[in-house]
């Protein structure tokens, strides 16, 4: 007799995450490759049925996404370090996953038509060295706009730090994995591929600086409005950068930046790489803008005409 499976068994956790990684740590995850492998017991005879077909795992509520403000994003790039200057920015202007960033070499830059090509990612495991790998999906290779200001910065980042050849591990073809050496657009202070233990240091250390910043505007924008005579009494209130903020956030802000000036789901889409529309919508429906003006617009152009009584003829 076959040996008997629950649903509500888990794998070892320890195990599991050696295996593959951190996101099997999410019970939907662990509950999918369950139902998968007991399907397979049922079409092979060891199971009369799926134990699992009737479980419904509570549903998760969605954190919806809140853009850092514009302040908040100023003071970030402010902060950072000078050689990491042009990477804040870029990350705002252009919304990057973080691994896409740092594995940005100087020839993804288009100079001459502004633009910046993602055809690869620096991964950074929690040990051992940086490699480059393939973007997230087949719709992570795009090609995305760059404002004037983001192509000015990255200009003054070569100028300042010219390119050198860094030597990385290529796996963005699996089956020829290779060693080269990089001209990768970002990298530390020591002039090699960032590390995830360096660059969450660095990371904390710009919240903190920017917190600094921005106290320093709000004591100014408070000394102003007492000079006004407090207009309103509306104080200035000092909204510091958000507890948890990441890299990730900036890719929020960018996001929230085309919606705001109603660029459609498509585009949006297309400029973060997501693998479908759906994935958009989901993380940023809230966002978009429910214009009633247009939609009364759009009504009355076509029935505006249309009398608000029955004509008397036909009455």
């Amino acid at each position: 007799m076959a040996e008997p499976v629950w649903c509500g068994a888990r794998p070892d956790p320890p195990r599991v995450r050696a295996r593959q990684g951190p996101a099997v740590r999410d019970d939907t995850v662990t509950y999918a490759y369950l139902v998968t492998v007991l399907h397979a017991a049922v079409a092979d005879g060891i199971l009369a049925r799926n134990p699992c077909e009737r479980v419904r795992l509570p549903q998760k509520r969605r954190t919806e996404v809140v853009p850092l403000s514009a302040d908040v994003v100023r003071a970030l790039i402010d902060a950072a370090p000078s050689w990491y200057r042009s990477l804040m920015l870029l990350a705002a202007a252009s919304g990057p996953r973080q691994g896409e960033a740092f594995g940005l070499e100087v020839e993804h830059v288009d100079f001459l038509r502004r633009e910046v090509h993602v055809r690869q990612q620096a991964i950074t495991p929690e040990t051992g060295e940086p490699y480059l790998g393939e973007p997230k999906t087949h719709e992570s290779y795009r090609t995305v706009p760059l404002a004037k200001a983001a192509v000015d910065a990255l200009a003054a980042h070569l100028e300042r730090y010219p390119a050198v050849e860094a030597e990385i591990e290529d796996r963005t073809d699996p089956r020829k994995p290779r060693t080269r050496k990089a001209r990768l657009l970002f990298l530390n202070e020591h002039r090699a591929p960032i590390r995830r233990d360096g660059w969450a240091h660095i990371w904390a250390r710009m919240i903190t600086n920017a917190n600094r910043l921005l106290a320093v505007t709000h004591e100014r924008a408070h000394a102003a409005w007492v000079r006004k005579g407090r207009p309103d009494g509306k104080q200035p209130k000092l909204l510091p950068v958000p507890a948890g903020t990441t890299m990730h956030d900036l890719r929020h802000f960018y996001a929230s930046l085309l919606i705001k000036h109603r660029e459609n789901v498509k585009t949006v889409q297309k400029r973060l790489g997501h693998a479908k529309p759906s994935i958009t919508l989901d993380t940023y429906t809230h966002l978009w803008p429910d214009d009633e003006d247009t939609t009364r617009a759009a009504v009355e152009a076509v029935l505006g005409d249309m009398p608000p009584l029955c004509p008397a003829k036909l009455a």
